[in-house]
């Protein structure tokens, strides 16, 4: 699945570079990260069943999955703190923000960048004007401004449900449904509650709950798939599904938006749909459909791998090099909304995640492996 993994990467940079013109649109970042949190579900419930299954099962999958997030963004964490060195860091709301934190809050601020557990908090709570800790309803009000890799909220998610995996998994599915439909049902309830910011619905971990056990039923279902007696004809229906998989993600039609009047332009087959809610959520059926299909035909491609191994870098490290366009640039105009600069990022964030790959995640990766392999 690493050709859509890599897609939903692109379009988180694409929301934040605005798209290239080649024709097509992607999701919008909000709902590519839900989409990347269903995928995460099912992967991590494949490896669970299948790689760690001895006595130390357990804490070794939770070391290794640490092994897996931590070393890039432990790159990337370091370039961003030698901007700030170097007095060149392009994000100027950071400075001013954290010289008004009292101590307690400049420890929680650290505390987060360095370990990623409460990124996500960092996103409800921020300096009052004494500069302790307070909630704050406004994303521009709370520590995240602080928070040197701006995605390591997505990632504190990310940590949050790897705890929880081996637990959920050991449980049945009509209990993982149980409270898949509380996770949704909280989100209709914040909605309705006047707590339908972009915090409570797409940033809070209970509410995001779902969409990872979306992955891990679908994971089941795969479990059930492979079983049948029809391979050609599974194969033949993995095709399919995986064509429209893809091209539903490459056609995404909320992913044009109109950044003054926050209007939203349809643009593809997806425009019959009715409601703008309605086809996300038909998108995120599709996924949990469809994903079983791809993974199936992708799993033994090395090249698959690779994209998949890319994904991570360029989703953490594109935002990088916008601010260093947007540094380049003497604070005018951003260069990243202009074609060529568009490009740039693109390609950017591509060459930086190769370095990353090769110098950091596979060397990380055999020692991984040979962690796993010496599972009890």
């Amino acid at each position: 699945m690493g050709i859509l993994r890599l897609l939903l990467a692109f379009s988180v940079l694409a929301s934040h570079s605005r798209p290239l013109q080649l024709g097509f649109n992607f999701p919008f970042a909000s709902i590519a990260v839900q989409a990347f949190f269903i995928v995460s579900g099912f992967y991590m419930a494949l490896i669970l069943s299948e790689k760690y299954t001895g006595l130390n099962r357990v804490s070794l999958f939770l070391t290794n999955r640490f092994l897996k997030i931590y070393p890039p963004y432990l790159i990337l964490l370091i370039f961003s703190a030698l901007y700030i060195l170097a007095d060149i860091h392009p994000t100027p709301t950071l400075e001013p923000v954290f010289s008004d934190l009292n101590f307690s809050s400049k420890v929680f601020v650290i505390f987060t960048n360095i370990f990623i557990f409460g990124q996500d908090i960092a996103l409800f709570i921020g300096p009052d004007a004494e500069g302790t800790i307070s909630y704050q309803q406004s994303i521009y009000k709370s520590f995240h401004l602080c928070n040197l890799v701006s995605q390591g909220w997505t990632l504190a998610l990310e940590l949050m449900f790897y705890c929880l995996a081996p637990f959920l998994l050991k449980q049945r599915n009509l209990f993982l449904l149980k409270v898949l439909l509380f996770s949704l049902l909280l989100r209709v309830i914040f909605y309705y509650s006047g707590l339908y910011q972009d915090l409570w619905l797409r940033r809070f971990f209970p509410t995001e709950l779902a969409f990872f056990l979306i992955g891990i039923l679908s994971f089941r279902m795969y479990q059930q798939l492979i079983n049948l007696s029809f391979p050609k004809l599974y194969t033949v229906v993995s095709i399919f599904l995986s064509i429209v998989l893809l091209g539903a993600t490459l056609c995404y039609p909320y992913s044009t938006i109109n950044r003054t009047e926050r209007s939203i332009n349809f643009e593809s087959f997806y425009q019959f749909i009715p409601n703008p809610i309605f086809g996300k959520y038909l998108y995120f059926c599709l996924l949990f459909v469809a994903i079983p299909s791809l993974f199936h035909l992708t799993k033994d491609n090395k090249i698959d791998r690779y994209l998949a191994d890319l994904s991570y870098p360029v989703y953490i490290n594109h935002n990088l090099v916008i601010l260093i366009l947007i540094m380049i640039n003497g604070g005018g105009i951003p260069q990243h909304d202009t074609e060529w600069g568009r490009w740039v990022v693109l390609f950017g964030a591509i060459l930086s995640a190769i370095f990353v790959v090769k110098y950091v995640v596979n060397p990380m990766d055999i020692i991984r492996q040979k962690r796993a392999k010496n599972l009890d």
